[in-house]
């Protein structure tokens, strides 16, 4: 799974937003599973958004198009230069919590490999 993570200012939000919405079939037709928008706490024209897609290939070729680059003028206008960068999912949080516990079962098996069958388990 990949990602394509933009940052960018924008001057009007109502702008972007419609901007926004009207590109979402052609990125379906990129391969974009999705997208979530996000703005910054302190400030309502940082804009963060987060593509989720199938394919690095595809995702990258969806980051460096001409189509993405007016569709970003278009709903900035022009106030910064966005940061674009195609990222690869490695792991969840979930997963990482996970990896943790299967790890330490298997401490835990190791410890009790002498057991005989008879009377209780105790660690070595």
């Amino acid at each position: 799974m990949a990602f394509v993570l933009i940052e960018h200012l924008v001057g009007d939000f109502e702008t972007f937003k419609q901007v926004y919405l009207d590109d979402g079939e052609r990125r379906r037709r990129s391969g974009s599973k999705g997208g979530k928008v996000f703005r910054a706490a302190d400030d309502p024209n940082s804009i963060t958004v987060i593509f989720e897609w199938d394919d690095t290939d595809r995702a990258r070729e969806f980051a460096e198009s001409l189509e993405l680059h007016e569709a970003m003028r278009w709903s900035t206008s022009n106030v910064a230069t966005p940061r674009v960068i195609v990222l690869e999912h490695v792991m969840d949080s979930e997963e990482w919590r996970l990896a943790k516990a299967r790890l330490r079962c298997r401490r835990e098996e190791t410890r009790v490999v002498a057991h005989t069958g008879f009377g209780p388990v105790l660690p070595l």
